[in-house]
């Protein structure tokens, strides 16, 4: 079969959850890299963690043989160094063939199993070199300017601990890119003018996770009412939208990449 996918992702959207309940390592909970690889080369890939306060670490290097898929919990990668748990962290997946890369996430801590599952966002990196070893240095400008959340709602109550069990609505931006973003939200509703722009920074060579009930100026964002977004960088950026609600002892979490536009 011929090759099928792009040869850079991006998962803006990482977090391991540290407590689990159930019997491991079956309901452990965790983050996993879903990639399939349906052409006849193997894939040689490398994996760079972006932080929110650190440089990236990279590169963890894993192949993936020919007509195969391999599923790899982010747990479980520990050279160069274990990625802590309970910390925002980005992932930009890189092969020298092209893959189709999966992200989901199991949170089994509060007795009750959520999951969350989203296709990372497809770049292309190599650009017409042959090798990763010709590649500039990792992490490198991924992403589009423009993005859009068509389905936004914070949930109006919550249950559990805070702050990690207040019921949210989160963008996860990734800039891997050299330069530090200037970033704009504009938010839309359905019954009036559109609030905005809420105006931030995403550093160079770092992720940042944006709680929508968190927005404060010009305005708060008001809870249990539907809302749409649409996100402008100065630069590349990778946007990932997520959920947690807690309105039930039983949370519900899901995730999905932003749409990208073109400009």
């Amino acid at each position: 079969m011929a090759a099928i996918g792009r040869t850079m992702w991006a998962i803006p959207g990482g977090w391991m959850p540290l407590a689990s309940t159930g019997p491991e390592p079956v309901f452990t909970s965790h983050d996993k890299l879903c990639l399939l690889n349906a052409g006849e080369e193997m894939a040689n890939v490398e994996v760079a963690i972006v932080s929110t306060d650190r440089e990236p670490v990279k590169p963890y290097r894993l192949t993936i043989a020919s007509c195969r898929v391999r599923p790899i919990r982010v747990n479980d990668l520990i050279f160069p160094e274990a990625i802590p748990l309970e910390t925002t962290y980005a992932a930009v997946v890189r092969s020298d063939v092209p893959l189709v890369v999966q992200f989901t996430r199991q949170d089994t801590g509060r007795g009750a199993r959520a999951i969350a599952g989203s296709m990372a966002f497809p770049d292309d990196a190599l650009r017409g070199r042959k090798r990763l070893e010709e590649e500039p240095t990792m992490p490198e400008p991924i992403g589009r300017k423009r993005w859009a959340i068509a389905e936004g709602y914070i949930p109006g109550w919550s249950s559990g601990p805070e702050p990690e069990m207040t019921s949210h609505e989160t963008a996860c931006i990734l800039n891997a890119g050299d330069q530090d973003a200037l970033v704009e939200i504009t938010v839309y509703f359905t019954d009036r003018e559109p609030a905005g722009p809420y105006r931030l920074t995403v550093p160079a060579r770092r992720t940042r996770h944006i709680r929508f009930n968190e927005l404060t100026d010009p305005e708060p964002i008001p809870t249990a009412t539907p809302f749409a977004s649409v996100i402008v960088a100065d630069v590349p950026i990778v946007v990932q939208h997520t959920r947690l609600d807690s309105r039930q002892a039983e949370n519900a979490l899901f995730s999905t990449i932003a749409f990208a536009a073109d400009i």
